[in-house]
């Protein structure tokens, strides 16, 4: 009986154990389903991350190719002159690329590319507010009169406070840590920034509201360029001209024509080439040619949308300014091409 009674006893306790090591092999079993299905997600993770960074160097480089583009379509332009309707050929639209970038477009969304042109001297430059001297380094000197009138009729055409006119030199001397002369009220405040870009113009006290009605007419180039009057807005003549009438949309209604010289300029617009103040007016302040290009682009797959800017010197084709992301893209959309 007693040996019976300690055979029962080791097989009962023998039971728990068995039954423990099956728990455990189950856990083990569990854990290593845990684990390689971890490394699975990690692994799928990092191809995506792997795809997703080559879906971005594409997308850089084809940045790049609109600059290429650009660039081999300034090298076409054997024509000095730069009139309103060669910016019909300034524009690409939805060109589908998917071919260039994927293999199997089967499996892949496809991929378009806009991008167009725009003359830079189109429009009204902030900066030739200011007269500057450029020997050994680029300051301001003083007031460039002629472009002060003409921005204050500007900002009074499209309904702005022309006061800022003032501010803005103000500004514009500050950042360079200088007074603006004397009569101008200068507030002695030197942690002013540069202005670079239109939005810049809310550090002066420019409300959004007239960032919208200046995007058309306004940039800010950093040199003492002239409007190109074969491709602005008759706005910019008037504000020069204002004498001059029904005459200044004469470009606009006339794309296929073009001034090719100041003397063209004052016979298109009827001006008399005897008055020597208008002569040397439309000398000083128009151009017929361009020396700066922006460029933009957009990389569209499906709802996702790459924006990049550049401005490039159209004479020796080098980049001046590259930006891409969301600066990139409030400027691209203040032009609505894109």
């Amino acid at each position: 009986m007693k040996l019976n009674t300690l055979l029962n006893i080791r097989a009962m306790i023998k039971k728990p154990r068995k039954g423990i090591a099956i728990i455990m092999a189950l856990l083990i079993i569990a854990i290593a389903v845990s684990l390689a299905s971890y490394m699975l997600d990690k692994q799928n993770l990092l191809i995506r991350k792997a795809q997703q960074q080559k879906i971005s160097q594409n997308i850089f480089g084809l940045s790049l190719g609109s600059l290429a583009w650009a660039k081999v379509l300034i090298q076409t332009d054997i024509n000095n002159i730069d009139y309103r309707q060669e910016s019909w050929l300034w524009k690409i639209n939805n060109l589908d690329i998917s071919n260039f970038i994927y293999q199997d477009n089967a499996q892949q969304n496809s991929l378009y590319l806009s991008a167009y042109m725009e003359d830079a001297q189109a429009k009204f430059n902030i900066n030739t507010l200011i007269n500057w001297q450029t020997t050994s380094q680029r300051v301001p000197l003083n007031i460039n009169n002629i472009n002060l009138k003409a921005y204050e009729n500007l900002l009074k055409i499209l309904n702005i406070n022309t006061n800022l006119a003032n501010k803005t030199i103000n500004y514009i001397f500050n950042s360079f840590n200088k007074n603006a002369p004397q009569g101008y009220n200068s507030i002695n405040n030197f942690n002013s920034m540069p202005i670079t870009f239109i939005f810049d113009l809310k550090n002066i006290g420019y409300s959004d509201e007239d960032i919208n009605k200046l995007k058309n007419y306004v940039t800010i180039i950093n040199d003492s360029t002239k409007i190109n009057i074969n491709t602005c807005d008759p706005k910019l003549i008037y504000i020069y001209l204002p004498n001059i009438g029904n005459n200044i949309s004469f470009f606009q209604k006339n794309p296929n024509l073009y001034a090719n010289n100041s003397i063209d300029i004052i016979k298109f617009l009827n001006l008399n080439i005897n008055d020597i103040e208008q002569v040397n007016l439309v000398e000083q302040t128009f151009d017929v040619k361009t020396k700066y290009i922006d460029i933009f682009a957009n990389i569209q797959n499906n709802d996702y949308n790459r924006f990049f800017y550049t401005r490039m010197n159209k004479e020796n084709q080098n980049i001046l300014q590259f930006l891409e992301g969301g600066t990139a893209k409030f400027l691209a959309m203040q032009s609505n091409e894109l």
